[in-house]
């Protein structure tokens, strides 16, 4: 039924079936409600429940991405960051064009606080240049096995195996 309500709403009421999109005798979508879950069905399912979203595949049996309080999650169901990728194998998030980089396009990472830009990670095709910018007076670090062996310090000395000028 469709009817247009004393408030002035437009009401679908599909009698519990699912309300079909089609465009010249073609179905593209549907509208489902599924235990209180209301889906979009087109290429993926795009569910919202309780403030917590899901895009799942055409089927329901994976999920693509969650976005809830936490962040939002891809791969997994609790994000536990503002974003959180995850995979079984190989974990790659990918910053790039379409096509070349040229001229002065460029691939980045940026670290902010507010408006004021703290640090980036940034590929420059000007010279083929791989960036790692501190943007503050700060030294920039390099650690491994969570103890740190080398530093840029802020006034751009190199320092391996110590924090600090001197002996």
């Amino acid at each position: 039924d469709l009817t247009l309500d004393v408030a002035g709403d437009i009401v679908l009421d599909a009698d519990g079936a699912d309300i079909i999109l089609k465009d010249g005798g073609s179905t593209f979508g549907t509208l489902t409600n599924s235990g209180g879950t209301f889906v979009v069905n087109a290429n993926t399912n795009i569910n919202t429940k309780a403030g917590i979203h899901t895009f799942d595949n055409t089927d329901g049996s994976s999920e693509y991405m969650r976005i809830n309080s936490s962040g939002v999650g891809i791969g997994t169901s609790s994000p536990s960051g503002v974003l959180d990728v995850r995979n079984g194998t190989t974990q790659q998030v990918i910053i790039g064009n379409s096509g070349s980089y040229t001229g002065s396009e460029y691939g980045e990472l940026l670290f902010k606080e507010s408006s004021t830009e703290l640090a980036r990670v940034k590929w420059n095709p000007s010279g083929n240049t791989f960036q790692l910018i501190n943007k503050i007076a700060g030294p920039l670090t390099f650690s491994t096995s969570d103890t740190e062996r080398m530093r840029i310090d802020s006034s751009g000395n190199l320092l391996v195996g110590k924090t600090s000028q001197g002996v």
